[in-house]
């Protein structure tokens, strides 16, 4: 929320806004008028969110929007990115009608802000899951994870990967499909002055099969036609990784399986154990298919 547009984007095509500033997000969207917005912003870090609840709540769940909304752009639809963190992780598989229960700060924030968005006229929340796909288009922020997980490969570096923390990964073009999709429908809605269709709701936005990271990893390393070989601890001692770049190439992947308990040692942050999500009512809704 607090990001410089990408460098492609002309200058003049932007408006900044501050989700904590109350004015400033009221007076952008008394100017613009939105007929759509696309709601994206947010500490999506749990870490972050358990260190500081004050300033995850403050803009994962910003009321200022909503309101300016209400205000200023009452025929606007909003589109939420939510996350699959609001459910608890210990009864899976998940639909969009399943009673929310997250276990961090970062899925109690989010989840606050879904009943704001659904308190609205038209109001969309996309329960998503760890998104995958293409690397960053313009200047990275952060580090996308699948991207982290083909560097690694690529560089035979020893890492160690959850086994025990599920999520429905989800390719980020059927993201970007359901989003473009619900403001299609809405901008048909306007134009016709009339709801032809309505898209009020929460939507899971997961792939078809939950995958722990260390699967994810072993098909990262499929594709790629390299051997992938899990250790059964931290402590085994690999075998040396040559430097020349041929024979790198023809050494496995040497991974380690860790567990969520040892994430809570570390961090002291217990993450659901098993998210997975149904979306085929999504699917189903927007005429299209998840990728596998």
């Amino acid at each position: 929320h607090k990001q410089s547009p990408p460098e492609w984007l002309p200058v003049e095509q932007t408006v900044q806004l501050d989700l904590e500033d109350e004015a400033s997000v009221h007076r952008v969207i008394r100017c613009v008028n939105p007929d759509v917005v696309v709601h994206l912003a947010a500490i999506s870090s749990p870490a972050v969110c358990e260190k500081d609840p004050h300033y995850a709540q403050l803009v994962n769940c910003p009321t200022h929007l909503t309101s300016a909304l209400r205000a200023y752009a009452p025929s606007c639809m909003l589109i939420f990115s939510s996350t699959d963190l609001v459910y608890d992780g210990e009864s899976p598989p998940y639909t969009a009608v399943t009673a929310p229960i997250p276990v961090s700060a970062y899925g109690q924030t989010k989840l606050e802000f879904e009943k704001e968005v659904l308190s609205l006229t038209y109001g969309v929340v996309l329960r998503l899951s760890n998104m995958i796909g293409a690397p960053f288009a313009y200047r990275p922020c952060g580090v996308k994870f699948l991207q982290w997980l083909e560097d690694c490969c690529q560089k035979k570096e020893r890492v160690g990967l959850r086994n025990d923390e599920i999520r429905s990964f989800v390719d980020v073009t059927d993201v970007i499909t359901v989003i473009v999709k619900t403001m299609v429908i809405h901008m048909a809605n306007l134009r016709s002055r009339e709801c032809i269709s309505n898209v009020n709701g929460i939507y899971n936005v997961g792939g078809p099969r939950g995958l722990s990271r260390l699967e994810l990893g072993r098909l990262v390393a499929e594709a790629a036609g390299v051997e992938f070989i899990v250790d059964s601890a931290a402590s085994t001692t690999p075998e040396a990784v040559t430097s020349s770049d041929s024979d790198r190439n023809s050494q496995p992947w040497r991974v380690f399986a860790t567990t969520n308990e040892e994430s809570v040692k570390t961090t002291g942050i217990r993450n659901p154990r098993d998210v997975t999500m149904i979306s085929s009512d999504t699917e189903k809704r927007f005429d299209m298919e998840f990728s596998d």
